[in-house]
């Protein structure tokens, strides 16, 4: 039975795999908009991973949306920081290039030792009625890793803030300012529940 969190979710995700695809379409106006269009399908499979991982009850099952989640996060960091060096610079530049070459190497790392490997996650399993997630030996790294983009991103994000106020551009400032809040606000929410708070075992 779906209680009101569940039903929440399948709307949120729907509501973001419709706005991810605007944005998606509407790319040809803006090409670093790729990437932002990535990281929002990104979260709309991170919304439904954790939509199955609250219905599904059998353990071997649920070990797949529980990878997801991990996989979706780090998808979510990685896009974000593409996005921010590209945002308002369409041409690609040689730091540009060399982040989006080193970042993805590590990216794709991740997400294969998420999948096919325990390093990262490795099993999920009830204490009384709970769900908890065991994780593995490089689960610290990852974790640092993505809170690293972030860091990354927004830093990117608040330097072109600052910069378009010393210079009076509102158009910019205001694109920025819903850029930061926007995305700032859900990035901070999803890094204290499932990062931060579960450095060991996670209680779900």
């Amino acid at each position: 039975t779906l209680d009101f969190i569940d039903i929440l979710l399948a709307i949120v995700a729907i509501v973001d795999f419709v706005l991810s695809t605007v944005i998606f379409f509407n790319r040809r106006e803006n090409r670093s908009s790729k990437f932002f269009a990535i990281a929002a399908y990104s979260a709309t499979a991170w919304v439904l991973s954790m939509f199955f991982f609250r219905i599904i009850s059998n353990l071997e099952i649920l070990i797949v949306p529980t990878k997801l989640l991990y996989v979706a996060g780090i998808l979510i960091a990685h896009n974000l920081l593409l996005f921010s060096y590209r945002f308002l610079n369409e041409d690609e530049d040689a730091i540009s290039r060399r982040v989006s070459v080193v970042t993805t190497t590590f990216t794709i790392g991740a997400i294969i030792l998420i999948i096919f490997s325990e390093t990262v996650i490795k099993s999920v399993s009830y204490i009384g009625t709970s769900k908890f997630v065991l994780f593995g030996s490089l689960y610290i790294p990852y974790s640092t890793l993505m809170i690293s983009y972030f860091v990354l991103a927004y830093s990117n994000f608040f330097k072109r803030f600052f910069a378009s106020i010393r210079t009076k551009n509102i158009i910019t400032t205001r694109q920025l300012s819903y850029v930061i809040i926007g995305t700032g606000l859900s990035v901070l929410v999803d890094l204290i529940c499932d990062i931060i708070l579960l450095m060991g075992i996670g209680d779900w």
